[in-house]
């Protein structure tokens, strides 16, 4: 029987972003802009520091005005100009924004307005952030002032940590990989403006065309991380950046179907001064440790997994039902995810039940009386 101390238990927290309330200076004759970020850690996340060019389209009087018109900042985004310059005109202009300027896929004009196919890198270090902004003006409101544009997050951000209580174990942590999550979806800018330091969830952001959930996201680190009692980031200053959706989760067997969380980890056991790996078998090397989670992914928020091994209740993980995937990266130990047991299935807990006891106490042997003469 496979014991309940054999599951590596976890908590989530989702966390709104925060808004940034830098606003920018403008130029006061053209159509200009004043650009927000409503700010998410580095993942890597758009601020307005960092947000050196978006993109913006006008739609008014029923016809496209400005079509994806680079708007280029300067001085850590205290300036914003557009690439040539636009006039005012005598009507009302509906304006979306987005960034990277280089996203593709995306159409906008006066009956469409999505960024199709949007499709994540593979490698956490390259993923983009995607921001976006739309709002109305007219030059009786905004030639003298900028048409405030702020920017919010349409996809989702993941973080993981993990800890150890137990003083007799050791878990050195190199990875950590989201298994089986969207890794594409198509964007349909919203009706409603993006103003204002609004952290509710984003209802326009609706995804769709997600395809088979078969993408999964590895973050490997340059040293191994020992867990302690206290909870430590195991995705090693990056963050994932996903695609919001609903997540199935793993059934916790051999098929590789449905959303798991894989910590690249090694597992000892300690005792005073003596340490004994009992996990991956082959002395140094690292395996996979998978739990499932199926959480519901929204734009615009951050999603905090903590993992606890060896906790109440709690032990070292499940068996990865795919171990190379994704391929190993070939900057790193190509082998350092290779699975030593190629016996044992996903799904099987990575150790057996913990030693215990059964105790049982012999009774006094009584012996014949012996007489003594003093």
């Amino acid at each position: 029987m496979k014991a309940k101390l054999l599951l590596m238990t976890l908590s989530v927290a989702a966390l709104a972003s925060c808004s940034n309330d830098e606003t920018l200076d403008t130029n006061r004759s053209a159509i200009s802009f004043r650009s927000l970020v409503e700010g998410m850690t580095r993942g890597t996340s758009v601020t307005v520091a960092n947000l050196d060019q978006f993109k913006v389209t006008a739609v008014g009087n029923g016809k496209v005005y400005m079509d994806q018109v680079a708007v280029n900042g300067s001085e850590s985004g205290a300036k914003w100009a557009t690439e040539g310059t636009y006039y005012w005109p005598a009507f009302q202009l509906d304006f979306y924004g987005y960034a990277p300027a280089d996203a593709q896929g995306v159409t906008l004009n006066e009956a469409t307005r999505t960024i199709a196919d949007f499709t994540l890198a593979q490698k956490v270090e390259e993923q983009k952030d995607l921001v976006i902004a739309c709002n109305t003006g007219t030059k009786e409101s905004n030639q003298e002032t900028g048409v405030p544009m702020n920017f919010r997050h349409a996809l989702s951000q993941v973080v993981v940590k993990a800890k150890c209580p137990a003083e007799n174990m050791k878990v050195e942590v190199i990875g950590i990989k989201v298994a089986n999550v969207a890794g594409k979806g198509t964007f349909t800018f919203p009706a409603d403006v993006t103003t204002g330091k609004d952290t509710r969830q984003l209802d326009f952001s609706l995804w769709s065309g997600l395809g088979d959930a078969t993408a999964a996201y590895m973050k490997r680190g340059d040293a191994p991380v020992t867990l302690t009692k206290d909870a430590q980031d195991i995705t090693f200053a990056d963050r994932f950046i996903l695609v919001p959706q609903q997540l199935t989760a793993w059934a916790g067997n051999n098929e590789d179907k449905g959303t798991y969380l894989s910590v690249l980890c090694r597992i000892s056991n300690v005792s005073g001064d003596n340490v004994t790996q009992l996990y991956p078998s082959e002395e140094g090397k690292y395996g996979f440790s998978a739990v499932a989670i199926d959480t519901k992914w929204e734009p615009g928020k951050r999603y905090v997994y903590t993992l606890e091994f060896f906790g109440q209740n709690g032990g070292g993980g499940k068996y990865d039902p795919d171990p190379t995937n994704p391929d190993p990266d070939p900057d790193k130990d190509k082998d350092i995810d290779k699975d030593p047991e190629p016996d044992k299935e996903g799904g099987d807990p990575i150790l057996d039940k913990p030693i215990f006891f059964t105790v049982t106490v012999d009774d006094w042997v009584e012996q014949p009386a012996i007489d003594l003469q003093m």
